[in-house]
């Protein structure tokens, strides 16, 4: 049976609903946030390859792949955009599930019980309905 994926963004969607489907096979959950950006400066500079950007404000070109991140651009995205959206996507999930969702789930991959609003794990369909 080929697993079905309900996972970040489609398990936000299907948070609000009154009942969520899913095969034992499904793979479920993933509340967490993330956001890729490549770098390939290092590349360009071995083939002796410039790029020219041209911008107005300071931190115009963030993850601009022909440049480094700075610390404090990381700690920028960091803070202020990937803790954020997580805090909002928590929220979503808890507002729409309500007393559907248990308070925790026990996690034999980490040995820990770990709260379910806050666990990026995906989670197989038959561990889920439990939840």
């Amino acid at each position: 049976m080929k697993p079905r994926l309900c996972a970040s963004a489609c398990y936000l969607i299907a948070a609000g609903a009154d009942e969520i489907y899913a095969q034992n096979s499904s793979l479920v959950g993933s509340i967490g946030v993330r956001m890729d950006s490549w770098g390939y400066e290092g590349a360009l500079s071995k083939l002796g390859i410039e790029k020219r950007v041209f911008h107005a404000g300071k931190h115009k070109t963030l993850l601009e792949p022909s440049k480094d991140v700075s610390s404090v651009e990381r700690q920028f995205l960091q803070n202020n955009i990937l803790d954020k959206l997580h805090q909002q996507f928590i929220s979503s999930v808890k507002q729409g599930r309500g007393e559907r969702l248990a308070d925790s789930y026990k996690s034999s991959l980490h040995q820990v019980t770990l709260p379910t609003s806050l666990t990026p794990l995906l989670l197989q369909g038959f561990r889920a309905i439990l939840l």
